[in-house]
Parts: structure tokens; sequence; C-alpha cells
């Protein structure tokens, strides 16, 4: 698969995949054709997904109750129903997540300086997903150390089993991508590096790293760090 760049996209020549800066365009579309995927192997059929930044408290939420951190909010409403009390899903997202803010960013209360985690989510309408109000896929990114030499570090990277070899992973690597590296610079205007760990047996997860041009830089008994240029 090759990839070329223009104007903050990035475009796969075999897989409509695209991502843009989420500061000035629309959510991202995902369709990847029968053949496309992101591991090298032959993907089982067409998905349709949007990519977002998560901006919202509520969309926080939803990530969380993908990770399988958090109950829903309609579950919040359900449990108070079933006490005899009446809450709002408004009022439960902002029981739920206290702790974050208008934007759906951790709040780290007497630090002043901290940069929160930047959420991407891979979105998709289908009745399967009504639970995490259709989030099939998620990604996360935060600025690291600062400086001349500060970089974005990504984890949380997951897609449901039943979307995965779809090119979702391609999608949401792409969102971060445009997001840190096209764009963004460090405070002494360098452009940020991104980087990652991964288990270093988890071969699938290497090969999509690696297919979207992240290369090994240091390896451990048990992660090996990559990271994009």
């Amino acid at each position: 698969m090759k990839w070329f760049y223009a104007r903050g996209l990035v475009v796969s020549t075999c897989c409509t995949c695209l991502a843009a800066s989420f500061r000035t365009l629309p959510p991202t579309r995902i369709k990847s054709p029968v053949g496309a995927s992101s591991d090298g192997s032959t993907a089982d059929d067409d998905v349709s997904c949007r990519i977002e930044r998560v901006n919202t408290k509520a969309r926080a939420l939803d990530v969380k109750v993908f990770r399988g951190f958090s109950i829903s909010a309609s579950q919040s409403v359900a449990n108070h129903e079933s006490r005899g009390t009446t809450i709002t899903e408004e009022q439960a997202v902002d029981k739920l997540m206290v702790d974050h803010d208008a934007l759906g960013n951790y709040v780290m209360k007497g630090n002043p300086d901290y940069k929160p985690t930047v959420y991407f989510v891979a979105l998709n309408d289908g009745p399967s997903h009504i639970a995490t109000n259709g989030v099939v896929g998620i990604v996360s990114a935060r600025e690291i150390a600062p400086g001349a030499s500060s970089s974005a570090y990504i984890a949380n990277m997951k897609v449901e089993r039943s979307m995965r070899r779809k090119g979702i992973g391609l999608g949401l690597l792409d969102a971060v991508h445009a997001h840190y590296h096209e764009g963004a610079v460090n405070d002494s205007g360098v452009k940020m590096q991104l980087r990652l760990s991964v288990d270093y047996d988890n071969l699938p997860a290497i090969a999509l790293y690696t297919r979207f041009g992240f290369e090994n830089v240091d390896t451990d008994d048990s992660f090996q760090v990559m990271a994009l240029q």
C-alpha cells in the first residue's frame, strides 16, 4: 500500500481511508472495499464509518463505555428509574463524567499545565452498536515532554472485533497523524514526532503500524517502541 500527502490528507491508493485536519474539515468517512485491510489480509465485507475527534462530554462517555470503564447514560437513567427516581440522560452524563470538562477532556485538578489526552473515534450506525452510540474503534494521543524534543504518544488503540480487518485502524492513525504531525508544532516550532509502544509479539498491530510508516526505535522484553519521524 502506498500513501501520499496533500492538503493535510493521508490517502491510501488502494483503500479510501481518509484523514483530514479536524480543525478545519468535516468528519472523515471510511469506506473500505473488499480486499483492503489494515493487516495485509483480505477484508470480509464492506464497511462505512466516520471518524471524529471527541469534543463533547457525552462522546467521551461513549469512549469509556466502549473501553468497559463505565455504564452508559441510558443505563444510568434506567438504574434510577428502577429505584423510583428520575434523571435525564444529560444529567446522567454529567454525573458519570464529573471529572471532565464540556469538551470531554479529563481535568487534572492542581495541574494547570496538564495537556489533555486527545481521543478519536470510529463511528458506525449499525444496530449492533447502539450501546456505545455507534463507537466501533478508538485511539488516543497526548503530547509528552513539552519542549524542543516533544512528541505525541499514541495509546488505547482498539477496534471492535467484528469490525477489524476493514481499514478502521488505518483511519484512526490517519486522524492522529493529521492532528499532530501534519499541522501541529511544539513550543519550539518543531513538528512533533509520533510514538507508540506495542507488545513485541503482537504481529498484526506491528504490521499495521509499519504499514503506516512507523519504525522500530527500541525493544525490551515486553514492548517494541515505534516512532513516525
